[in-house]
């Protein structure tokens, strides 16, 4: 008995060699399996994560729309560029196109596909049991196997992108307690093993993300040369995003820069102004009151040894910005431009303007003048000309030089400084009472001229022309005459003024900051008066 028992233990196992090709062939399928929904994940998420750069472009473009960003040129303009660039090479693109089933059939047509045996579990088979884990479907899926091929292995299935079936002579082990699981992208579907060891299922379906749109109100337009935006928004453009990204990201209020209050911070962001005198006085507060808000600034001053004010006040306004987190420092420049040189001064300072700001401008502040004190009967031919030339001729044809380049954009702004001597006589001031009252009316042809009606200044259509009537303010021109004449003038002034004291360059400036804004765009043409209640005119 030992020796037939030991016989048949020294036997080989038929069974066994006949279950290794079985086993290898399974676990072959089973690779392969995994291989290819490895394979299938790999390309959902390349296509998620395009998908979601796609999305986080239209978004950003979006915004730009519900805030009227990047319509000019500038540096939002070249983030709008460089986003819609994006979004319609993406757009351009079959696999990536609104339709995201094309991607799926494609990756299902690279897959070397070897259909499963077409045998299905025994009716003693325990049913599936569901878990729905994602939205509901519209019809209940199933789970569907293609006839087999002739000659195919009948143990090895290839997962498609939408059905993933593993099936083996052995028993998947399932878990029959696994609870309900919530919020996930599959059914899964398990059958239980019987005594005949029927072969057992695990069904993976992923449920393909919607088709979204994407934005096409991105093109830009050129009209007579200049820049211009066609926008043909619809009217619920981007109310499908939830999230307020202007609040958001809205940062304009640390370190002082709070540009909802108009007086600091980002309200005139991208745009370049030509402040004429700005060394000192009001055009130096004028410069500062701009530049605090995000206007680039070209100043100008009569001479060389007053460029190191400009200078300062750059520094200054470098130091404002350092603290804040996201703002851009403005651009502020300073050049030596004499008004009284008429004739070359005005092609000087546009020739700056477009070495540093690319020939544009949103700002002209006519701020510096020729305002010398002359009796009459003693006038003099210097004192005439030069009258004449810095309060007339300079704006003139710094205007005409700024309008044949078409340096200013859409909605532009020109103030220019006037004063209550256009209205307050003084005998002693004539050639600059006369002046300045010119400059007014220029004002007037001007906003007649740039507001629109007329084609050939279409590229700076909206555009308004104001000028700012100055009473008795504190700065160099006046406080270095004797005391004695400044006290005449305090005795003129102050009693008539409703406000009774001397004016500071601030004070004007932030009148001229509010003649910059958006919501002075419907004053044009007009004389307002900033001078304390002195003249009661707007």
């Amino acid at each position: 008995m030992d020796s037939m028992r030991h016989l048949s233990t020294s036997l080989p196992s038929t069974r066994r060699r006949q279950d290794q090709p079985e086993l290898l062939g399974d676990f072959r399928a089973a690779a392969l399996s995994v291989t290819n929904l490895y394979k299938s994940a790999a390309a959902s998420q390349d296509r998620a994560r395009a998908a979601g750069y796609q999305d986080a472009l239209d978004d950003l473009l979006a915004f730009l729309d519900r805030g009227n960003l990047g319509l000019m040129d500038g540096e939002g303009w070249r983030v709008r560029q460089w986003a819609t660039e994006r979004l319609d090479d993406g757009a351009q693109k079959p696999a990536a196109s609104d339709d995201e089933e094309e991607p799926v059939q494609e990756e299902q047509k690279k897959a070397a596909a070897v259909p499963a045996p077409s045998s299905e579990p025994t009716d003693a088979a325990v049913p599936p049991r569901r878990i729905a884990v994602s939205e509901p479907p519209q019809a209940p899926l199933q789970a569907q196997t293609p006839p087999p091929p002739p000659h195919a292995n009948p143990y090895a299935s290839v997962p498609s992108i939408d059905d993933f079936t593993f099936r083996s002579s052995h028993a998947y082990p399932t878990n029959h307690d696994r609870g309900q699981i919530q919020q996930q992208s599959m059914d899964l579907d398990a059958t239980t093993p019987t005594t005949s060891t029927p072969p057992s299922t695990e069904s993976v379906r992923i449920i393909s993300r919607p088709a979204r749109g994407r934005h096409s109100n991105h093109q830009r337009q050129r009209l007579n040369g200049a820049s211009a935006v066609s926008l043909n928004l619809a009217g619920a453009a981007g109310s499908k995003r939830k999230w307020p990204y202007q609040d958001f990201f809205d940062i304009s209020g640390l370190n002082g820069l709070d540009g909802k209050d108009g007086k600091e911070g980002g309200d005139l962001h991208g745009k370049v102004a030509l402040v004429t005198g700005a060394s000192r006085g009001i055009g130096r507060a004028t410069a500062l009151n701009l530049a605090s808000r995000g206007c680039s600034i070209l100043g100008t001053c009569s001479n060389a040894q007053s460029l190191h004010l400009i200078d300062t006040l750059s520094h200054h306004i470098s130091e404002l910005y350092s603290g804040s987190i996201g703002l851009t420092s403005p651009v502020v420049l300073g050049i030596e431009a004499n008004i009284l040189e008429s004739t070359t001064t005005p092609a000087k300072i546009v020739d700056a303007l477009d070495r540093h700001f690319n020939g544009h401008l949103d700002i002209f502040i006519n701020n510096a003048a020729a305002a010398d004190a002359q009796k009459i009967g003693e006038l003099t031919d210097g004192h005439i000309r030069d009258s004449l030339t810095g309060n007339i001729e300079f704006p003139v044809r710094m205007v005409e030089e700024l309008v044949k380049r078409k340096s200013f954009r859409p909605n532009s702004r020109i103030i220019y400084i006037s004063s209550v001597r256009a209205r307050k006589a003084w005998a002693d001031q004539s050639m600059y009472m006369a002046t300045k009252a010119a400059g007014e009316a220029l004002c007037r042809s001007w906003a007649d001229a740039f507001g629109g009606k007329h084609p050939q200044y279409a590229f700076m259509a909206g555009t308004t022309a104001n000028a700012l009537m100055v009473g008795l303010t504190k700065t160099n021109a006046v406080y270095d005459m004797p005391a004695e004449v400044v006290k005449v003038f305090e005795d003129e002034f102050l009693p008539g003024q409703s406000i009774p004291r001397v004016g500071l360059p601030e004070d004007v400036a932030d009148v001229v900051g509010l003649l910059c804004r958006e919501e002075a765009r419907w004053i044009s043409g007009s004389v307002v008066a900033a001078d304390g209640g002195g003249i009661k005119i707007l």
